[in-house]
This record gives C-alpha cells, sequence and structure tokens, in this order.
C-alpha cells in the first residue's frame, strides 16, 4: 500500500497536520468507500517520565475536535495523494493534538504521538512531509525517501525556512508552507530530487552550522 508519513518530531505543528488531514477535506463522496482513521495501539506507551504522558494532554473526549482541526482554511484534499497513487496517510503528531477518529473518502488514516523510533514509519513510506527540523530532515533524507519540508511561519526567528531553501538549492528536497503545500503535492515531481550521501552526519553537521551563521 503506497503511503506517505507526516511528522512533526517532537514539536508540536498542528497546522500542519490539519492540513494533512482535514475533517472536510476527507468527508465520503459518492462512489467511495470510507475508511476509519485509527490511533495508533503504541499511543499508550509513552514513557512514563515523558511529560506528555500526563491525563491533562490526552486526547481529547469523543465528539470533541481540537479547534486546529475545525478551524477553516486551507487543505491537502484527498484527489492530490490519491491520484497519485497513494492509500494510506500515518500522521506523527508530536505534541500537538490528536485528530479525532473520523472517515475518509480516500487514505487510511492512522495517528500517533511518539515512538521510540521513527525508523520503521520512515522505511515504509513513499513519501514524506515533514516540519523543517534538521534532525527529522537527516533521519529521512538518510533513508533515502523523498522529502517535502513544509515551513511553520509562525516561528519567530525562522532558520527552518534557510535550512530548507538550501536543501532545496543543493537538490534534496521540495519545500513549502501549509498554504502552498496543496500545489506542491499536485506539482511535485519527486524523480528530480537528488539522493542525500549516506553515512556523512559531520558534513551535516558542518552545513547545519553555516546555515545558521555558525561558521
Amino acid at each position: 500500500m503506497k503511503s506517505v508519513f507526516v511528522t512533526v518530531g517532537t514539536t508540536s505543528f498542528d497546522e500542519l497536520i490539519a492540513t494533512a488531514r482535514c475533517p472536510p477535506a476527507l468527508q465520503s463522496g459518492a462512489g467511495h468507500t470510507p475508511h476509519t482513521l485509527s490511533l495508533s495501539p503504541l499511543l499508550p506507551f509513552i514513557h512514563p517520565r515523558h511529560p506528555l504522558n500526563h491525563p491533562a494532554l490526552l486526547p481529547s473526549p469523543p465528539g470533541i475536535a481540537p479547534p486546529s482541526l475545525l478551524a477553516a482554511g486551507r487543505h491537502v484534499r484527498p484527489q492530490a495523494l490519491q491520484s497519485r497513487g497513494y492509500q494510506r496517510l500515518v500522521l506523527q503528531v508530536g505534541r500537538g493534538s490528536l485528530p479525532q477518529p473520523g472517515s475518509s473518502s480516500a487514505l487510511a488514516v492512522e495517528a500517533f504521538r511518539f515512538k521510540d523510533s521513527l525508523a520503521e514509519d520512515l522505511r515504509s513510506a513513499d513519501l514524506v512531509i515533514s516540519h523543517a527540523g534538521a534532525g527529522s530532515c537527516l533521519e529521512t533524507l538518510e533513508k533515502g525517501k523523498p522529502l517535502i519540508v513544509v515551513i511553520n511561519d509562525k516561528l519567530m526567528d525562522n532558520h527552518q525556512l534557510e535550512l530548507a531553501k538550501q536543501l532545496h538549492r543543493d537538490g534534496y528536497v521540495l519545500y513549502c508552507d501549509c498554504s502552498t503545500l496543496v500545489e506542491t503535492l499536485q506539482s511535485m515531481d519527486l524523480s528530480a530530487l537528488k539522493p542525500f550521501p549516506p553515512g556523512q552526519p559531520e558534513k551535516f553537521a558542518s552545513f547545519l552550522d553555516k546555515v545558521l551563521g555558525l561558521q
């Protein structure tokens, strides 16, 4: 099953999650079979000392969706992914709001907060959509996966933009913000992306230093 993995790392980026899986965009339509959103069974196994392992931060009660998912706005239409053959959407939401169970006319959707490792999710993904965190970008590129980096334009002192621009200039990634994600998915040519040189984290660290003006 061809799949897309969306990751926000250890941060929260509800706008990206809502853009990738907005309820109005995923409503069942005529001639489509709905697929239920499943919350990963791994969710309860957040480390006991993890700050998010707290009742106040568990998912909202059934029927009460997080405001970020109810807000009207731009979203990835199912056709943007379905037309390219994707059938499964996996959301790693980090500290953000968990999507409420619902149905999709186009994709099987799964969601979770954290796992000890995202290696298996990255390995099984045919496309990764990630926030612009350096660690998430490096891990994805080292797995040889096509990557769309989505900038959080609400961050102050946004070095993520410089990182995404440089990786794009070097031909390793596509980048956009939430407002242009749909267009990026519709127009992307993943075959044009260059493979990232494997096993060279020190070069990536040096690259980061240059982007951040530390050398």
